[in-house]
This record gives C-alpha cells, structure tokens and sequence, in this order.
C-alpha cells in the first residue's frame, strides 16, 4: 500500500496594531513573517512577541487520535510579554490563516490544538478544533484581515509589570480523514497523498485606555455579599463574616458558596481553618467575575471558621475576610413536609416520635401526597397517591412483642399506602399455589411496575425487606421467605388483632406482629382504603392466603378471602432507613 506524504509546517508571522489614547496619540502598525522577535514600543507601551525555537515539520503524518495529536513533541512554541504603565489595557488576539499554497480542502480534516504554557511547564488546553470550525475573526478596530480565523484573545492589564505568556499550538490529521478510497473495479486512490498544510499564526494587540478610575476598580478587592445556599452572611466590620445554615441531612451540607465583590474579575478562593488567623497567598487562582463560585472545602456539621482571600483583577493588592460557618442538622417536623433525608436521618437517629401513628382513626394521620414518575423519563406522570406511617417501632423492640419474628414487614419504620394504587388480579389461576411471591401478575406489578413509578429520592430510601408469606392446601409448601424485598403486600397479622381471630387463617400469622397503626385504630373504618374517591367493596389485597381453601385475604373494613381472579385493590407497604450497600 501507498504511504500518504503530509507536510504540516507553520510559517509564524505578525500582525501588531496598537493604539495609545491618553497623553499621546499615535498610531502603530507592524507587519513581518518569518522573524524570531517582533517588538513595538512607545513611551507609555512595549509589546513584544518572539517565536520560540520550536516548529512543526512533518513528513509522511498519518491521522490519529486527539490524545495522539496532543501528545506530539512537534509544536510551534510562541511568546508573549509586556510591560505597561499608567492606564493602557492591551487586548490582544490570536489567530491563523491558511497560507495560499495549502489544499483548502484539508481545512475539515486538520485538527489545530493551542495550549498555555505555566512556569512549571505545565500546558492547558484552550483550544482544539478542526480548523474548518473555527469562527472568522472580525475586529473593527484592527485591519485584520477577512482569511484570519480566530483561535484565542486575553489582555495584558493596565499596569502590569512583567506580563509574560507562552503558548504552543499542535496540529495533526483527525483520526476520522479518509486517507484510502475503494471503489469497485478501480485502483485504490489516496485523496491525501502528497498534500501539504502550512498556516501563518499572527497576534493583534490594541491599546484601550481605561482610565485612572477603571484602574483603581481593578485595585478593587470589597466583598457586597456571601451567599450560601439561600441564606445570607452578615457582618458588622466589613471583614468579618458570620452565618448559620440548617440542612435536612449531611447530603445536602452546599459545597460551594456565591460572593460577590465590587472588583469586576477580582478573584476569590475560601479556605478552612481551625482559627482565623494569616493565610498564605495562593498563587493558583483562577480568574473569575464579580460573582464568583467560590468552593467550601470540607464544610460539615458544626462550627466552621474559614479565610476568605480576594485578590484583585490586577493582582496588585490582596484582602482578608473570616467567615464563621455553623451548620445545623434540621430536626424532624412533619412526615408531610420534611425532606425524605431528613426523615431518613430521624430513622437512623431513632428520633422518630413526631412520625409516629396517632390514635383517633384513620382521618386523625398525617398523609404524605407522591407523584408518580415515569420509569424511562423520571417525569411526573400526575399520577399522585397518599402516604401514612403505619410503624416506628424497631425491629429489636418488636421481637419483645413477638420472640418468632422473621418477617421484617412489621417492624422498623414502615409506611404504607394510604390509598389504592389500582385494581388488580392476584394470579390467573385462581389458586394459591406458590402463595404471594409466585401470584403473576401481583408480585410482579407490586416489586417493579409500582416501585419503578416511585420518585427516585424516595426509592434511594427505601431498604431491602424479608417478607414471610403465608401457603395454602397445596401438597408439601411450607411458608414462602423473599427477602431482599422493596415494596410487599401487608398481610392478616399486621392489619388484624389477635383477638380477632382473624389470624387463624393465615400460617405466616406467628412470625410478624401488629403494626402501630391497626393496634391503635382497631374499628373497622380505619382499615378502609379508597381508589381515588371510591371506596371499593371488594377492599384491598393482602399476601396471606387462608390456609383452610386457595383464596387470598383482602381488606374491606373486616376481613374478606377471595379466589385469585378477583379484581381487588393494590395498597403495598415498604420500610425507609439507609441502605448499607
């Protein structure tokens, strides 16, 4: 096969016009290719741009990879400095053309990559592009010509004293050029063989008088306001500030803060300590405007004392602030309105009495309103059930009730729907064989379709669960273990008291408990459950199967058992704490 001949080679020229408007006037242009320093000087400005003794010279280049071309030692290496007095800003531009002799045709294909250069020799990216997207450069106060296109722009600020950059500018091939064509019936052709490439890298500077009293803004280092989160930081001196936050959990402790200041470009950088005191000048601060995102390193609960440091846009002077920190865990209020981490947080503090089922009936709860989202989107889908607390008694406490305890459905923090989710078949079949875990479609709707439609922030609550199910009649089945459960159908035990008698039916009854809230509503009214506004007769579906024929028990106020192909309601339960995964 061929082997394609590329040639790459950067021709470096210049192309300097500044202006001086203040004490004088006067008007400088110089135009050179080819040199290796460039210089244009006047009383109040001095410029200068020198070619370093690195250059691009390829032969026979092959496409490749953008980590490929990044990491070529063969670059063109340019210089900028400046030193300038009194108010003269020197925006300047970079930018490149390709030269006559180049196939114009390779402009989609030549990735053009620039980097700047720190005094560690340390490069950062600020652009790469095939050079056929890069955007024309127009400037109406510099003839640059139409062919130029842009690759980067910064200015050397009024003032500064020993303004030095260096840049280096990579080129390759993009991995994606076809440098082999096949056709039927006809010899292979190599579009890019023997083809060459040069570009003419130019600088543009002007001068932009700003004033004495722009100069003394960018000498500006005031903070006007902290901002964490939505809560203010107030101060009395100016220097010293002060806030206290309160969050739900420590997942929700901000990581960052807004400041903003009355430099415009001032820079700002927080750092923690354990008292206030001096901070060492950091000298890795990145440029920023006058509302600045400032990170708040290691932020916890507690007291946090911090040293603010604002730097000015021309880093000519430097100020200090302390910012005192607190930050508070909010406690638990309302199961209707607290955060769901605020509400995992009591669970795992076992400060849950607020969350705790009342007495007084099913009206006397606190309901919690969800939407349902969709699995695919996470959209609402306007769907919106209701939520109450059904138990917060833990699991160790509820052993004491019941030592046979295997069935964690019943204890722990446990919330279960407070309305029906949907009308729905047990099974098919209209037995009970395999007991709840084996009814298709009702395992399958209540473990995924129902859990998938739940908000994420609560799924990430909602902890595995060892479900006991009760069997019926069918021949050698013993009582079905699902652990690892998220949502689970409530059964005989839970909902009905012992002396009810209602327990007898189902051989799961002795290995769960009574949840909180049917031992402290026991009427018959406040285990009824509606479909949106309709109180269905038929009531609400539970896992236990009586085990004296194959029907399944249901809730309607009393206890009803019904055949499987019964079109019942659907009202699960799940428990809430932190996953351990």
């Amino acid at each position: 096969m061929k082997h394609k001949k590329l040639l790459i080679a950067v021709l470096a020229g210049l192309g300097l016009m500044l202006t001086t408007v203040g004490i004088t006037v006067a008007w400088f242009s110089y135009s050179k290719s080819g040199t290796k320093e460039n210089t244009i000087s006047s009383g109040s400005i001095k410029f200068h741009y020198a070619e370093g003794s690195r250059t691009i010279d390829v032969d026979d280049m092959m496409p490749m990879t953008d980590a490929q071309g990044k990491a070529q030692n063969d670059y063109f290496e340019f210089t900028i400095t400046s030193d300038t007095s009194r108010t003269l800003d020197i925006p300047y531009y970079i930018t490149a053309r390709r030269t006559a002799s180049s196939d114009a045709n390779m402009d989609s294909i030549v990735k053009v990559y620039l980097t700047k250069v720190d005094d560690n020799d340390n490069e950062t990216q600020v652009l790469l592009s095939k050079f056929s997207s890069l955007s024309q450069y127009t400037n109406s106060a510099i003839n640059i010509p139409n062919s130029e296109k842009s690759l980067y722009n910064d200015t050397v600020l009024a003032g500064t004293t020993g303004y030095s950059q260096t840049y280096r500018l990579r080129m390759w091939i993009d991995y994606d050029a076809k440098y082999i064509v096949q056709t039927e019936n006809e010899p292979d052709q190599y579009p890019l063989q023997d083809k060459s490439y040069a570009l003419t890298v130019n600088v543009y500077g002007e001068g932009n008088d700003i004033g004495e009293s722009g100069k003394a803004a960018r000498e500006n280092t005031n903070i006007t306001s902290m901002t964490i989160g939505t809560t203010s930081a107030t101060t009395e001196d100016g220097e010293s500030y002060s806030t206290t936050i309160e969050v739900a959990s420590t997942d929700d402790i901000p990581t960052s803060m807004v400041v903003e200041t009355e430099g415009n470009g001032a820079t700002v950088t927080a750092t923690k300590v354990n008292t206030t005191g001096a901070l060492t000048e950091d000298s890795k601060i990145k440029r920023l405007s006058s509302s600045v995102n400032v990170q708040l390193p290691d932020l916890t609960v507690g007291t946090n004392n911090y040293l603010i440091t604002v730097k000015s846009v021309d880093k000519t002077k430097t100020k200090i602030y302390n910012l005192t920190v607190v930050v508070e865990l909010k406690g638990p209020e309302s199961f209707a309105t607290d955060a769901w981490s605020t509400i995992v947080n009591a669970v795992e503090a076992g400060n849950t009495s607020v969350y705790a089922p009342k007495a007084g009936g099913k009206d006397n709860q606190v309901l919690r309103e969800i939407r349902f989202v969709d699995p695919l989107t996470g959209e609402e889908t306007g769907e919106k059930h209701y939520l109450r607390v059904a138990n917060t008694t833990s699991c160790e406490d509820a052993k004491l009730d019941n030592p046979n305890l295997t069935s964690e459905t019943a204890c722990g923090f446990v919330v279960e729907f407070a309305d029906i989710i949907s009308n729905q078949y047990m099974n098919n079949s209209n037995q009970s064989t395999g007991g709840y875990p084996g009814s298709d479609p009702m395992f399958n709707y209540v473990t995924n379709t129902v859990y998938n439609q739940l908000p994420q922030e609560l799924k990430n609550i909602i902890i595995d669960t060892t479900v006991v199910s009760g069997h019926g009649r069918t021949a050698g089945e013993t009582n079905f273990i699902t652990p690892n459960q998220k949502l689970y159908l409530l059964s005989t035990g839970e909902v009905f008291p012992t002396s009810s008698g209602i327990v007898a039916y189902n051989t799961a009854d002795g290995t769960t408990r009574l949840l909180d809230y049917y031992e402290l509503n026991t009427n018959s009214s406040d285990r009824v459950k509606k479909l949106g506004t309709t109180t269905s007769n038929l009531g609400w579906w539970l896992r236990s199967v009586n085990n004296g024929n194959d029907c399944f028990g249901a809730v309607s106020g009393n206890y009803s058992y019904y055949g499987s192909r019964t079109n019942a309601g659907v009202s699960p339960a799940f428990r809430i704490g932190k996953n351990r995964n």
